[in-house]
């Protein structure tokens, strides 16, 4: 068995170019604004320099912009914490972020929590983590928020499996089982204290390494098809899990490098980017679009109507038709859709309130315009709620 290659580098590229789009969209609308993330560098360690200059270098890719703010390495809690009030208080500034790790005599648990919730693009606050473990809008903490959206991309499944995250650091470990559990995965946490660890491990059929240790998790202890997924990178550039054994073996895993570390940075401006929109005012929650399918018997029978979020563009799996085309000509994805995901069924009831909607019988190759709305997947990943999508045929005012 060949594993899948989960490609964080990629994957971060394609959202990329949509959020260029996005952030061109935006500036239209905002008089050439545009959303602005604030990096906090105390001191000069040369690791944590280079993410920040990461971080600046990807706002720029998309078209947005960033602003360095480095500190000394004697800076004393107080000064952290009165520069951080500034950029509260800056309506030109839409995200914040705090480069950990700061110097030691800094109460660093206490600065996180003074950036303001709609600027905590990174998720790093308690108030942050407490609105996400309780299904409140929220911005995740970045890297598990990455490691969702890669396994979202790749349509890895998740409901009913046995997700293992061995580590239970505060803005990883942790916010990464709530994520699973939010998911409806049977979560197991792991940590130095765990007895029995490679037992525990071998049951998984998600294993995710998030402990800090090069190479901690040994290839011996995960199952065969398994779906793997390394959060670490160390300088000896490899990760917190054997993976080389691996690669015959598991159903998926993430490579270091090119796995997590790039959807990390992605996802910090991709929360950037939507507390620009929020700020401006064009963020949407929901939005209207409409398919033209050439439906076989009923849009609530299986395989008939399957569609996929991509870019924007939806598509029925039997008979392609673009978003918004006034015609059912066939019509199939660009090549540069390859790696999106699969198209997925589309529910044939309300999540919301669960009643089933009504079969609509059409005559078989008519073109049937359906009116679909449905809460983004950016949407509701990033405030926590289930993507929800409503279908009818006919008038759009019942579904």
């Amino acid at each position: 068995m060949s594993a899948q290659i989960l490609d964080g580098k990629a994957l971060a590229q394609h959202f990329e170019e949509e959020m260029r789009r996005r952030v061109d969209a935006l500036k239209a609308k905002a008089d050439g604004r545009t959303p602005i993330l604030a990096t906090l560098l105390v001191g000069a360690d040369p690791a944590s320099a280079t993410y920040v200059k990461m971080k600046g270098n990807a706002c720029r890719r998309v078209g947005m912009d960033s602003r360095a703010i480095e500190l000394p390495e004697d800076t004393t809690t107080e000064q952290l914490l009165a520069q951080i009030e500034e950029l509260n208080n800056n309506p030109d500034v839409h995200g914040i972020l705090l480069q950990h790790p700061v110097p030691e005599q800094i109460d660093e648990r206490r600065c996180f929590d003074a950036i303001s919730l709609e600027k905590d693009v990174d998720g790093v606050t308690c108030l942050g983590f407490g609105r996400m473990a309780m299904g409140e809008p929220a911005y995740g903490c970045a890297t598990p928020k990455g490691i969702m959206r890669i396994l979202e991309h790749y349509q890895i499944p998740l409901e009913g499996k046995h997700a293992v995250v061995v580590g239970r650091s505060a803005i990883l470990g942790k916010p990464m089982a709530l994520m699973l559990l939010g998911a409806n995965a049977t979560v197991t946490i792991c940590h130095s204290r765990t007895q029995n660890l490679p037992e525990l491990v071998k049951q998984a059929d998600i294993v995710v390494g998030a402990v800090g240790r090069p190479e901690f998790i040994k290839a011996d202890w995960i199952k065969d098809g398994a779906v793997v997924v390394d959060a670490g990178f160390h300088p000896e550039k490899c990760g917190d899990i054997e993976l080389a054994p691996l690669a015959d073996r598991v159903a998926a895993y993430t490579p270091v490098p090119g796995g997590v570390g790039p959807m990390t940075i992605n996802t910090l401006i991709f929360q950037t980017l939507e507390a620009g929109e929020k700020a401006f005012g064009v963020y949407s929650r929901s939005r209207i679009l409409t398919l033209a399918v050439m439906p076989a018997a009923s849009v609530s029978d299986s395989g008939t109507a399957r569609s996929s979020i991509c870019t924007g563009i939806r598509w029925a799996s039997r008979t392609h038709s673009k978003v918004g085309a006034t015609s059912a000509r066939p019509w199939s994805p660009p090549a540069t859709a390859l790696a999106l995901p699969m198209p997925r069924a589309m529910p044939a009831t309300r999540p919301s309130s669960g009643r089933s909607t009504p079969s609509k019988r059409t005559r078989a190759g008519s073109p049937t315009r359906i009116r679909c709305t449905w809460v983004s997947r950016k949407y509701a990943s990033t405030q926590n709620e289930s993507p929800s999508t409503r279908v009818s045929t006919g008038s759009p005012a019942r579904a």
